[in-house]
């Protein structure tokens, strides 16, 4: 609910992660309720990109700057995901985390 407020321009961007409504689920797959609704992105890829899709686990452990500081380091991806993994972890890992990382390699 937080991350729809941001888009929204509601609340700052900076505001999500301490938002009181940041574990709010807006959009869920499977459940007793029929009608999916799906949400698309569409972003400009180009060669050399990383992508990361991740669990709240993740960017409610570590600030933006070291996600982005793990993933811009050069290495291989299943490394850098667990090496995500594992910093949230070690800063208390509250919630499950999951970090699935891939490079566009062409487009």
């Amino acid at each position: 609910m937080a991350a729809e407020l941001a888009r929204q321009g509601v609340i700052r961007p900076e505001d999500v992660s301490h938002h009181k409504f940041r574990h709010v689920v807006t959009s869920v797959l499977g459940g007793g309720e029929s009608g999916v609704q799906v949400e698309v992105q569409r972003a400009d890829l180009e060669s050399g990109d990383v992508l990361l899709l991740c669990s709240d686990g993740l960017t409610e452990m570590l600030a933006d700057e070291r996600i982005a500081a793990v993933l811009n380091a050069e290495g291989d991806l299943e490394q850098v995901a667990r090496r995500l993994v594992a910093e949230a972890n070690e800063q208390g890992g509250k919630d499950n985390i999951t970090a699935v990382v891939a490079r566009i390699e062409r487009v």
